[in-house]
């Protein structure tokens, strides 16, 4: 895919194909920085429902 191509469809992805329901079915966002920590306790069987990770 073009880089121009793949540029628009994630700025597209940022603003009016971004889910609005977010919140409702993410029982948390984490930062991109954090995921290696996190790691942790998905291995340990602590975390439940669906977490975000927050690119930027």
């Amino acid at each position: 895919m073009p880089l121009g191509m793949r540029d628009q469809a994630w700025k597209r992805l940022a603003t009016d194909l971004k889910p609005r329901h977010t919140p409702l079915i993410a029982s948390r966002t984490i930062a991109f920085d954090h995921l290696p920590s996190a790691f942790e306790e998905f291995i340990e069987g602590n975390v439940t429902g669906r977490v975000v990770v927050k690119i930027q």
